[in-house]
């Protein structure tokens, strides 16, 4: 849930900052400021939030051929006592 989300990081206004996200992916040619979009236009949301430590990213990168023909992995990693 995201109220306990919040807790564990201290981020007490997550919630609005998770419907503010939403509001602008949901709106990308909107000009308006997201600070004076009233808060009635942001979506709800209820549902669950997944926490990831580490990801794993692989790309093509032709401008540097030096992996097997431009193919790259990358580990991305995301830890507090990193």
């Amino acid at each position: 849930m995201i109220a306990a989300l919040a807790a564990e990081l201290n981020i007490t206004h997550l919630h609005n900052l998770l419907r503010q996200f939403l509001f602008e992916q949901k709106h990308p040619n909107d000009t308006q400021d997201v600070s004076e979009v009233s808060e009635f236009h942001f979506p709800h949301y209820n549902g669950g939030i997944s926490v990831f430590n580490s990801a794993s990213s692989r790309f093509y990168s032709p401008s540097d051929l030096s992996g097997i023909g431009g193919m790259h992995m990358e580990y991305i990693r995301a830890c507090h006592q990193w």
